[in-house]
This record gives C-alpha cells, structure tokens and sequence, in this order.
C-alpha cells in the first residue's frame, strides 16, 4: 500500500475540511422548502346577534337594528373592529352561490319570514355578502312544547321547532383578494380557512327590559311593528356552545358572543354573562 507523505496527508485534510465545511450548504439547498401554510380556500362568516338577514338573488344583505345598549362590531375573534353607524360595509373576493332555496335557509331552525318592506333608516348599518354555499345554524335555543316563540301574526314560512344563536354562511371558492370594504380586516387562514364574524349585541349585563325593546326595534325595521317574541324564551338559560361544531374551521370558542369573549379575555371561567334571552340574541329574522 502506498504512504502519504506528510505534504499530501496535509493536503488532504484540507481538501477534506473543505467538503466538510461544504457539506451543509449543499444538503441544506438539496433539501426542499418547508409546507407553507394552504392558500385560502374557504371562508365562514358568522353573523352573532340581532341582524335581519335579507336573501337577495344574488347576494345576502345584513341589517342590525340600531339599538340602545348594542355594540356592533366586525372582523376576527378577539381583534374586533367597530362598525359606524350609516356605515355600508361590502365583502369582496368569493363567488356568489346560486340563489339559496328555502330548505338551505333551514326553516325549522331560522325564522324565516315572507318579506315586506324593510325601512333600513332603523338599520345600524349595511352589510353586503355574496350569496353564500350554505347556512348552518348552531347553538341551538330548542322551542318549550306548545309555546311559540313569537306572539302576534309572524307570517313565518314555517313555525321554527329551534332557533340558532349562531348563524354561519360558507364560502368555498376564493376568486380574489379577499376584503371587507372600509375596515382593516384581512383573512388569516388556518389550513386554508379563515373566519370572518360580525356581532349586534351587549357586550354586559343590560336592563331587565332590554330584550323586548331590542326585538320591538327588529320588528318595526322589518315592517312587522305589532309583533313580538314570547317572554318565556327570555327567562330561559342561552344555549352553551356546540362543543362540535361540525364545520370546518369552526370551534366552540367561534360561537362566543362579545360579553363571553370579554370574559375569555380576563381570564374569567363559569357562566357568561346574560346579555338577554339566547333566542333573540342571533339572526332575529331572515327574510325570504
């Protein structure tokens, strides 16, 4: 076998320190780039509070009755942005759907009434959506046996058996830059999704007469001035929160109301805060 000389020995760990040094740099290029997170491909809009949700052709158009005691607000669970009063707010970027039929609107659990006249002047705001891929309505006040929810002439489509706390519209195909016009809100999708919410409710405790002042200003908005909800719904416990929602990107913590995500934000554990009977406190009427 033949002996390295001293030089070449020499020579050859530094040849050999060089690949090392080398090495890294050449593995690190050889190896591919981390998953970067799924683009947005789906976005869930939750509508929390009294709105009146008026299905167009095309679109869907969100009007909270300006009520003493409300805070209106929009954007994402725990970075909420005010929504001024007058203000028209129109979200962008996503395919509208095909007109919703009246069985995907989910009669049984939304109020869906026949539509008159909405006199918007009584509205805090507008708010403009596309025409979603589908509603599902969660946290679930369910209807006391032989006590309607509402008294008076609703001219409902259907006599709802349940009424949801929580409205939420899906949207599965992203066709630009997703907005919300005149506010800062931007989509941060987790796994290609991202939420979008939108609350018209006390933020704390509120008067006792607060829930029947509240729907009397819904039913004169939506030109049903002599109706009115059933008492017995505002003695009742709001309905907890799914905890499976069974959508998507959506968890139990997405279906907070602001007073509970003030307590969640103080670190405050136990039962929310009743800002008023958990059957109004949703989307007070759809209207059809």
């Amino acid at each position: 076998m033949q002996r390295l000389g001293r030089r070449e020995f020499l020579l050859g760990l530094g040849a050999s320190s060089a690949l090392a040094a080398l090495r890294p740099i050449r593995l690190a290029a050889m190896r591919p780039p981390e998953a970067s997170s799924p683009a947005l491909q789906t976005v869930n809009v939750l509508i929390h509070g009294m709105f009146a949700v008026e299905v167009g052709t095309q679109e869907v158009f969100l009007y909270p009755p300006e009520v003493s005691g409300h805070v209106y607000k929009a954007g994402t669970l725990g970075a909420e942005e005010l929504l001024a009063k007058g203000g028209k707010y129109q979200l962008s970027g996503l395919a509208s759907h095909a007109r919703l039929s009246l069985a995907e609107i989910h009669p049984s659990q939304v109020p869906v009434f026949h539509r008159r006249l909405l006199n918007t002047h009584l509205a805090h705001c507008e708010i403009v959506l596309p025409m979603p891929d589908e509603i599902t309505p969660l946290r679930m006040m369910h209807g006391v046996s032989g006590a309607a929810f509402y008294q008076g002439k609703p001219q409902l489509y259907e006599q709802p058996t349940s009424i949801a706390d929580v409205l939420v519209l899906t949207y599965r195909h992203v066709i630009g830059s997703v907005k919300l016009s005149s506010l800062a809100w931007a989509p941060a999708p987790k796994n290609g999704i991202a939420n979008l919410h939108f609350w018209a409710m006390p933020e704390g405790v509120v008067p006792s007469d607060h829930a029947e002042r509240a729907f009397a200003a819904m039913a004169a908005m939506i030109g049903y001035p002599h109706l009115r909800e059933n008492p017995l719904y505002d003695r009742l416990p709001s309905p907890g929160v799914d905890s499976h929602p069974q959508i998507p990107g959506v968890s139990s913590r997405d279906e907070m109301g602001l007073a509970e995500i003030k307590m969640a934000q103080r670190g405050k554990s136990g039962k929310p805060t009743m800002y008023f009977g958990g059957s109004f406190t949703c989307a007070g009427a759809v209207l059809y």
